[in-house]
């Protein structure tokens, strides 16, 4: 996962970077915590090639 997918990423939520705590970065994915709106939340971004929508869906339904 390269740095310009985080920066879009991070620009498209209105994330700040540096307030960005990286929890897992792989070639693959990269998962982060943040805090927003007074809120927890957990940023996971991963390589099409790697997760399908579907896997993913899968884990936010998990995590609901």
């Amino acid at each position: 996962m390269d740095g310009q997918a985080l920066r879009v990423a991070c620009a498209r939520y209105g994330i700040m970077e540096n307030a960005l705590v990286v929890l897992s970065h792989t070639d693959h994915n990269l998962v982060g915590a943040y805090v927003q709106d007074g809120c927890e939340r957990i940023l996971k971004l991963a390589a099409s090639s790697h997760r399908s929508v579907e896997l993913i869906q899968a884990e936010v339904d998990w995590m609901d």
